[in-house]
């Protein structure tokens, strides 16, 4: 299949071979449902075309500072930027002391930075959400897929601009939705992602209040300062956590949990995410009522969530404030 993209080919001239770096036109890219791809295959036995857009780049020599491929639309706005030391949310690459990487083994969504030409796979999606459920087999979160059209590839050199080119993406001809159906599914597929999203975000600020109220209460030592900040943070921590088992179950953690636990919120809408985008074809009027029926359930969470802030946190902070309580206590140390 290699000779399905020679496109680097016809776009080699004499002021590209003496460029520092270089980022190609890519070929047109049909949105195509993903196929399979051993990373092994047998040997008499050839190896899949990737799924999505290839983005070729060139380096003259091995890049010292991170590189960026941001991905846009054609008004501009950001989808998705992959480097080569971050994930495409930004968190730094680490890597175990005890592991040893494999250079012939590139890990997935990080940008390859080797001098000569680097290859990357952009599967057409956008990030994932960024929540809790990922083990229930019905659910996913995986991000929004790209609607037929025209976008933008940017590569850059720590901030520096190497490159911008065009990239085309084409619905699949044997598609007989055209790109007005593929559009609802995307708008669709956005509204559940930015929910996701929220529970996420939500979940997230319960365990880290939870999280600090359970620090502070370890500094306090007097037996009544305990037991006050015992009757004002228990009423506001169990109220947290009725609200975090009704948006999301934490007891699913494994790929077969929902078989044992009940589903919340979360893993409902996530398992949503995968109905509306496992075809290209339109959603469903039924996939629409789904998506409002969990939506309203999951906004009075939210908006339980807010009040007990509002009412709770104040009184709650007033109160640590008129403790004085040192969090080192200068006394112990001076017997």
């Amino acid at each position: 299949w290699i000779l399905d993209d020679i496109t680097p080919l016809y776009q080699l001239n004499e002021a590209m071979s003496k460029s520092a770096a270089f980022l190609y036109q890519p070929k047109n890219t049909y949105r195509t449902p993903a196929g399979t791809s051993n990373p092994t295959p047998p040997l008499l036995e050839g190896q899949n075309a990737p799924s999505g857009a290839i983005v070729h780049y060139y380096f003259k020599n091995k890049p010292k500072q991170e590189i960026r491929l941001a991905i846009q639309t054609a008004n501009g706005d950001s989808i998705i930027t992959f480097s080569s030391q971050k994930n495409y949310f930004g968190i730094p690459i680490t890597q175990h002391q005890n592991f040893i990487e494999n250079p012939q083994k590139k890990q997935s969504g990080i940008l390859p930075a080797d001098s000569g030409m680097n290859t990357f796979i952009w599967d057409l999606h956008y990030p994932d959400a960024k929540a809790d459920t990922s083990a229930t087999f019905e659910g996913a979160l995986t991000g929004p897929l790209a609607v037929p059209g025209q976008y933008k590839l940017a590569l850059y050199l720590g901030d520096s601009l190497i490159q911008k080119q065009t990239l085309n993406i084409l619905n699949d001809p044997r598609n007989t939705f055209g790109v007005d159906a593929l559009t609802q599914q995307f708008e669709l597929a956005q509204q559940i992602h930015q929910t996701l999203n929220l529970v996420g975000t939500t979940t997230k600020n319960i365990r880290d209040i939870e999280k600090k109220l359970k620090d502070f209460a370890i500094t306090l030592s007097n037996a009544d300062s305990i037991q006050q900040f015992k009757l004002l943070s228990t009423p506001l921590t169990d109220s947290l956590s009725k609200i975090e088992n009704i948006l999301m179950n934490p007891k699913i953690l494994a790929g077969e949990d929902d078989l044992r636990f009940p589903v919340r919120l979360e893993e409902k809408l996530s398992a949503l995410n995968v109905a509306v985008q496992q075809a290209d074809a339109p959603p469903t009027a039924a996939m629409y009522n789904s998506y409002q029926h969990l939506k309203s359930q999951i906004d009075i969470q939210i908006e339980h969530f807010k009040i007990l802030l509002e009412k709770n946190v104040p009184v709650i902070n007033h109160w640590i404030v008129n403790q004085h309580q040192p969090f080192i206590e200068l006394k112990k140390y001076q017997k």
